[in-house]
């Protein structure tokens, strides 16, 4: 599965070729985002946390060896095949090329089998007939698990003005060790987790091209320590903010902080440019119950499909 083929049309596929296709990729990405159905590609951001939030930097043997790119002439991307870990597919085809999806899904069924899943997940948006036609000819079904896509477009109009609870402060997150921990240790809190370390939000935010350290945004409490967090990742290509991670240590929940925080930060992307700001989360009740209550007008919702590898069509 490592060596290069050629499909059909003169399309040529071949393995991930390390951090010389960090940029082709992300801007192939990029370049996905605003000729798509929402949510479809992988925002800059996503692709930006596989690769730089780390330590070391990059994709780990499993996540490389499960990702792969088609190319037109000239070497030129129209196609991805992504990988975050786990049975999760992650196929990218530039709408020009849609005919090359189901070549995409049949390579990564491929390489989640040989990296021991059993099992697979397609995520299918209710708007993308495509990929729902697609699953149910390879033999996917449709599960209890979804996902939903929040968005904002920007207009002239008023936002709220945040308002932060009293002894608490808000402010962007500072180039320091301390805060480096700090936030760490705010997101195993949050979502119940150990391993994220100070190292990986160094590397996330000196080598992501979508960080940003004045979108930053942390509330602090009135004994210091971090109480909520809320970063807005920034597309420049397509003036596109997209909210990740949003979390509130369990002890402060309840507040308002992790609202003010993407207020602000809505404000904030809103100044420096931003036509449209967004946020994803999964089927978690009181994350979908913040952000519903914040001023976003478009949402998009889609569940997952499931398919044991080798049922069905496999080519």
């Amino acid at each position: 599965m490592g060596e290069a083929s050629e499909v059909t049309n003169g399309i040529v596929d071949r393995p991930h070729r390390g951090a010389d296709d960090f940029w082709p990729i992300r801007d192939f990405l990029s370049s996905l985002w605003p000729i798509s159905p929402p949510g479809v590609p992988w925002d800059v951001r996503r692709w930006d946390g596989s690769y730089c939030h780390s330590d070391p930097p990059g994709l780990d043997e499993d996540r490389a060896a499960r990702t792969r790119v088609w190319e037109a002439d000239g070497g030129r991307i129209v196609a991805a095949a992504l990988s975050e870990g786990g049975r999760q597919l992650h196929p990218h085809v530039h709408p020009r090329y849609r005919w090359l999806l189901d070549d995409v899904v049949a390579w990564s069924e491929r390489a989640a089998a040989s990296a021991g899943s059993e099992e697979v997940l397609l995520h299918v948006w209710d708007h993308d007939a495509g990929m729902e036609r697609l699953a149910e000819r390879r033999g996917y079904r449709p599960t209890g698990g979804w996902e939903i896509l929040r968005g904002l477009r920007f207009d002239t109009g008023p936002l709220p003005e945040p308002v932060v609870a009293g002894g608490y402060v808000m402010r962007a997150t500072r180039d320091d060790e301390a805060d480096h921990r700090a936030i760490a240790e705010l997101l195993n809190a949050a979502f119940g987790r150990s391993f994220h370390h100070a190292g990986e939000l160094r590397n996330f935010q000196a080598l992501a091209p979508s960080f940003r350290r004045d979108l930053d945004l942390v509330a602090f409490a009135p004994d210091g320590s971090f109480a909520a967090y809320a970063a807005v990742c920034w597309d420049s290509a397509n003036a596109h903010g997209i909210f990740e991670p949003v979390c509130t240590h369990p002890e402060h929940r309840r507040l308002g902080l992790a609202k003010a925080l993407m207020l602000e930060g809505m404000r904030r992307a809103r100044a420096m440019g931003a036509e449209v700001i967004d946020v994803g989360t999964g089927d978690m009740d009181p994350a979908n119950a913040l952000y519903a209550s914040l001023p976003f007008t478009e949402v998009y919702r889609g569940c997952f499909w499931e398919k044991r590898v080798g049922d069905g069509p496999s080519a």
